[in-house]
């Protein structure tokens, strides 16, 4: 296996690092994560990747808090859900109707073997808006764990994710540390919030993420 010149004999955090330089691009995004596929988990088990469960918690506590049903009647909505490292730490606490979407196929396959997933798609790229596929307010929660990093996704992508969710529901979102320095992402909440579109709920400044460094977990009501 080759992941951007690097041979199956790689080092896990080499391979996160090289992730970054993707700049964004398609087609680059779809061959490293075509190749990756057969290493992520163990890559980023490796490098001590808790950002899973940690909007997983968020999620659960949002839910319980302001959502007030029943955590398997919750529609949630895991856009660039990779592996389904997420969807598994939601389905273990409790919320069974999940669907996920990523850019990568191969990724989409390696979720669907979680068995965290009621519905499972790939090809869809969060850089667009999202089609019919996935209605216009049609789940009480989106949640968008480490796409919002470099090299990955514009800021303007968490306009797919308000789109998606209905008035009153939730949105949860992780940045990195390292995004956040040059990306404009607070900015952009910023305009977002000014614009009536969500209101920030919490944000919760360099909590665990990956072992190199810390990242902000963002939660949204919809408006």
């Amino acid at each position: 296996m080759t992941v951007q010149g690097h041979t199956a004999l790689h080092d896990s955090f080499t391979t996160i690092k090289e992730s970054h330089s993707l700049n964004g691009d398609r087609e680059n995004l779809i061959e490293f994560y075509r190749a990756w596929v057969h290493t992520y988990d163990a890559d980023v088990r490796a490098q001590r990747y808790r950002a899973p469960g940690v909007v997983a918690d968020i999620v659960a506590a949002m839910s319980d808090r302001l959502l007030r049903r029943s955590r398997d009647g919750v529609r949630v909505l895991d856009a660039g859900c990779g592996t389904g490292l997420v969807g598994k730490v939601l389905a273990e606490r409790g919320f069974t109707y999940v669907d996920g979407f990523d850019l990568s196929h191969q990724m989409i396959a390696a979720a669907d073997l979680t068995g965290a997933y009621r519905t499972l798609r790939g090809g869809v790229d969060m850089n667009q808006p999202l089609d019919a596929t996935f209605p216009t307010d049609g789940y009480d929660v989106a949640v968008c764990c480490g796409v919002f990093t470099v090299g990955h996704v514009a800021n303007d992508s968490l306009q797919q994710l308000i789109a998606a969710v209905r008035p009153r529901g939730v949105i949860v979102v992780s940045t990195r540390n390292s995004y956040l320095s040059g990306a404009g992402f607070t900015e952009y909440v910023d305009h977002v919030v000014r614009a009536g579109r969500v209101r920030l709920h919490e944000r919760r400044s360099n909590a665990p993420y990956i072992d190199e460094e810390g990242a902000s977990y963002w939660s949204f009501e919809v408006n």
